[in-house]
């Protein structure tokens, strides 16, 4: 099992480090690309939701890969790196599905993507002293703004760090060879870094209302009811897919959409899958449930049917117990 999968013992601390400090998330098993040739932004750039052709060296952008139904294949952070190939950031087990709708697109250009997920392990920091533990660790000023790509030196490895912004998770994602892992990781630690498992990490995403592959996002689900408008442009011009969301966009036609739900009172025992029901009606269906932090399994991340995501909006399972919807956006951290 991936070092990501695994907590460290204490998710509360965990979760605090996240919110009030630095914490490090093993996410090695997330997707990593290298995408080569003179036409492989270009290509990204007509395929995916995202206008990303004014995007120059050193800097990133989300973008959102959907098939011809605007169904989500994968959320991508594009790097830009300079005299190298560019660097595609996914979700985890995603990237043989990018890489096929990559080919089944591509005719003719000059576009070599490669997975590089084995080769590399990713580092998520996030906290409020992020910043100041990626300065002591590469003993040089490092300071990045949203969206922004760097190198440095960790632990006498070399490192890219790109920093991301909501409604991703707003943090540091530190990418090393796998073989200097262990030393970055170190090294970051040293500097005050403290190690964040999967429970606290699930935590922190439902209280910013952030959605991840395999529990909020597959290809069943569109960007509007994802909450992921912000990497999508709507002046690009076509794309995969574009048609059906724009369609959505100017009908209304978004029939349910990612929320964040507040249970009235402990419900440790509610899990992903659970039905949402108002007057025997089924409203909703819970996906993440936060198991770290300081309202331990009372909220969640669910999908509510239009009609019962508003602010303030109750539902309840088939207990009976009453869950409140809390936000309906990402919120940056």
């Amino acid at each position: 099992m991936n070092p990501a999968h695994y907590d460290y013992g204490d998710p509360d601390a965990e979760y605090r480090a996240l919110t009030d400090g630095a914490g490090l998330v093993d996410r090695s098993s997330n997707s990593r690309i290298e995408h080569a040739g003179a036409d492989a932004l270009d290509l990204l750039h007509r395929l995916t939701t995202n206008d990303l052709l004014d995007l120059v060296d050193g800097q990133a952008r989300g973008t959102i890969v959907t098939n011809g139904d605007a169904r989500i294949i994968d959320v991508l952070t594009v790097v830009r790196r300079p005299s190298r190939p560019l660097l595609l950031l996914g979700s985890e087990g995603r990237a043989d599905a990018v890489l096929a709708w990559l080919d089944q697109y591509t005719f003719g250009e000059d576009s070599t993507p490669r997975d590089i997920s084995g080769e590399t392990v990713e580092f998520t920091l996030i906290g409020p002293r992020a910043e100041a533990v990626l300065r002591s660790a590469a003993g040089v000023p490092l300071s990045l703004e949203p969206w922004r790509y760097s190198v440095a030196e960790f632990g006498g490895q070399h490192v890219e760090v790109v920093r991301t912004a909501s409604p991703a998770v707003d943090g540091y994602e530190v990418i090393v060879t796998a073989s200097g892992s262990s030393q970055v990781k170190g090294a970051l630690a040293e500097a005050g870094a403290a190690p964040a498992g999967v429970r606290a990490f699930d935590a922190y995403r439902v209280a910013h209302c952030v959605p991840a592959y395999g529990r909020e996002l597959d290809e069943h689900v569109n960007p509007h009811e994802a909450n992921l408008l912000p990497f999508v442009s709507f002046t690009k011009g076509c794309y995969i897919g574009q048609e059906v969301v724009a369609r959505l966009d100017t009908y209304d036609k978004v029939q349910r959409r990612l929320v964040r739900v507040v249970a009235r009172s402990s419900v440790s025992s509610l899990e992903s899958g659970t039905l949402l029901m108002v007057d025997g009606q089924r409203v909703g269906e819970l996906r993440t449930v936060a198991r770290a932090g300081p309202v331990t399994g009372h909220e969640a991340l669910a999908f509510v049917r239009r009609g019962f995501w508003e602010q303030g909006a109750r539902s309840a399972d088939r207990h009976g117990r009453e869950l409140r919807v809390e936000s309906t956006e990402a919120t940056a951290p």
